[in-house]
């Protein structure tokens, strides 16, 4: 019996609607595992399994690791898939494919690291110098979509080899992703997560690394009943993380980066190094999956994209990634200038289903523009949110340099000439102009007695206190920013790991109102003491984003979104999908 695992339904919308796909699952596990010796259905043209190769594995320019002939031994192999009837953008999707591939990768790879080894994704490579990632074409009769048979297809059409798991990307408007699995939880090789034929489709409306990497999660066997975090559907309930999400959340892991990585606490499907006797010890641990290349010690501290930190970009001549006029509104474009060590320059790799990039002054999102698709759409910055063209993927090129193509569109950010022209979004042609450097930028950390900015990191508005009064007892609002002494924030530090939150203008300190400690309460500014409820913990989201967390209600700070008020008030803290209770610390 086959497991149907994963996303399903949840179209996008038009992203001037702000929706976004939804993340639900219909999965539930099989009583037994599938038999992986069946015969091929009539009209399939059966594909040898290749003797294993011993080689040393290397990193390619692209650069995945490439290992031996790459199509020996257990492997994961992308197809792309169109009906006969629409068009083929066989050579147009190609390159962000493989952008997905790499940032897979990188998710497998950075949270092996953090339990002290390697694991590289090992796929179906071409051959010879600076190899690449294959992509093999498929065209399948129209209607298969819809019939649901497009793993049927696959098999029919030879996608049927012992030793292939594969990732059909398809041109399917009408679905999200799922995955065709297995159900068994024995540790060890014999495991049937461990053989091939596994398949997952990423429909187009889904495509990018977040559901490809979520995917070949369950394709590889994460989270299995019994799991200690189990909550069905090959899911878990232990924030955050890939393959967690529900009604039913802890967030054990505030970062919002260990959401594109596997297995937060490294108790449930994933570690190189399991606590002895506990339950990932003594059941299947994806970690140990064949089709990984694993190592002993960490390597990918190798300057890829990282979620979580800070960059300046630059182009071919060096100049930086910028928003005209270094403007802190919405809608307006991006361009390039000279470096000056601004704000505006720099760039947050934040975290929404695939990395954002989240200007450092403004706190809002590189975006596709009005939702374009055709090639020449500019980019411009708008309220951060979960739309698809506002999440964007980095394909190392060599030599430091990146590719970055956008989700939405699948095509990548190009130089739109002198400043102040727009980026803009063409196909991938390898062309200088498409070649972009991430230059890292080391965070300072909150600073005692700096003044900042508190933005909203949903929409970039700044906590400012209600008509900027300087009496006890005002209410704590969020307004556009201004330059007003009103909307700055000094911190000063109150020991223990706590901060003191205080105006500018009128000099007093943020707390919930009354001291309250009860979820909803509201925030006001009141003369400052050494009460706790003035004092705040500041739990890194990101560079420079942060949770607000009061130390007597332990709540977090969240702007009031009920369509009627926009005070702020205190809630638990969960770095929300749409990060109302995380705020950007800019430099006042």
């Amino acid at each position: 019996m086959l497991l149907i695992a994963g996303l399903v339904g949840g179209l996008l919308a038009g992203e001037t609607a702000g929706a976004a796909a939804s993340d639900t699952s219909t999965t539930s596990v099989a009583s037994t595992a599938r038999d992986h010796a069946r015969a091929l259905p009539p009209g399939a043209t059966p594909v040898a399994p290749l003797a294993p190769a011993v080689a040393q594995a290397q990193i390619a320019a692209n650069p995945v690791v490439c290992e031996g002939d790459g199509v020996s031994g257990k492997r994961i192999e992308l197809v792309y898939v169109r009906e006969a009837g629409q068009p083929d953008r066989y050579a147009t999707v190609v390159p962000s494919l493989r952008a997905y591939a790499s940032g897979m990768d990188d998710s497998f790879n950075d949270s092996a690291a953090l339990t002290g080894a390697s694991r590289h994704v090992r796929y179906v490579t071409t051959a010879g110098a600076g190899c690449q990632v294959a992509v093999a074409n498929l065209v399948v009769p129209d209607g298969t979509y819809l019939s649901g048979t497009i793993r049927d297809r696959a098999i029919q059409a030879g996608h049927y080899n012992a030793d292939r798991d594969y990732i059909l990307f398809s041109d399917n408007p009408h679905t999200c992703a799922g995955t065709w699995g297995d159900s068994d939880d024995q540790p060890g090789p014999a495991n049937a997560f461990n053989n091939g034929r596994h398949y997952t489709e990423i429909a187009v409306p889904c495509w990018g690394v977040n559901a490809v990497a979520h995917e070949v999660g369950h394709m590889l066997g994460a989270v299995l009943p019994g799991a200690p975090h189990y909550q069905g559907g090959g899911h878990c309930s232990q924030e955050w993380d890939l393959m967690c999400y529900g009604d039913t959340q802890s967030f054990d892991c505030t970062q919002r980066d260990f959401d594109r990585l596997l297995d937060c606490g490294n108790d449930d499907y994933f570690s190189t190094n399991p606590v002895p006797g506990s339950w990932l010890a003594t059941h299947w641990n994806v970690a140990n999956s064949a089709f990984l290349i694993k190592k002993d010690t960490p390597d990918n501290d190798d300057g890829h994209a990282q979620g979580g930190k800070t960059y300046v970009i630059t182009g071919a001549g060096g100049d930086a990634i910028d928003v005209v006029g270094s403007s802190t509104g919405g809608l307006v474009n991006l361009s390039k200038r000279p470096q000056t060590g601004s704000t505006s320059q720099k760039w947050i790799l934040g975290y929404n289903t695939g990395l954002q990039l989240v200007n450092a002054n403004s706190q809002l999102c590189a975006d596709s523009a009005q939702s374009g698709t055709a090639p020449g759409t500019q980019i411009l910055q708008y309220n951060c949110n979960g739309q698809n063209g506002m999440r964007w993927a980095f394909q190392p090129l060599g030599n430091g340099k990146v590719a970055i193509f956008n989700y939405l569109t699948g095509y990548a950010i190009t130089d739109g000439g002198a400043y102040p022209a727009p980026l803009v979004q063409q196909p991938y042609t390898g062309a200088a102009n498409q070649q972009w450097t991430l230059n890292p930028v080391a965070d300072p950390g909150p600073e005692t007695g700096k003044k900042y900015y508190l933005s909203v990191a949903t929409n970039g508005n700044s906590a400012a206190v209600v008509d900027g009064s300087t009496s006890a007892g005002a209410k704590i609002t969020h307004v556009a920013r201004q330059n007003d002494n009103g909307q700055k924030w000094k911190l000063t530090d109150a020991g223990g790991g706590y901060w003191k939150i205080v105006n500018e203008r009128s000099g007093q300190c943020l707390r919930p109102v009354s001291g309250s400690t009860a979820e909803g309460a509201l925030l006001e500014q009141t003369h400052c003491g050494s009460a706790t409820n003035q004092q705040w913990k500041l739990l890194r989201s990101a560079d420079t984003r942060y949770g607000l967390v009061n130390r007597a209600s332990s709540l977090a700070v969240r702007q009031v979104n009920n369509g009627t008020a926009s005070l702020l008030e205190q809630r638990p803290f969960v770095g929300g999908r749409s990060d109302e209770t995380v705020w950007g610390l800019v430099p006042a």
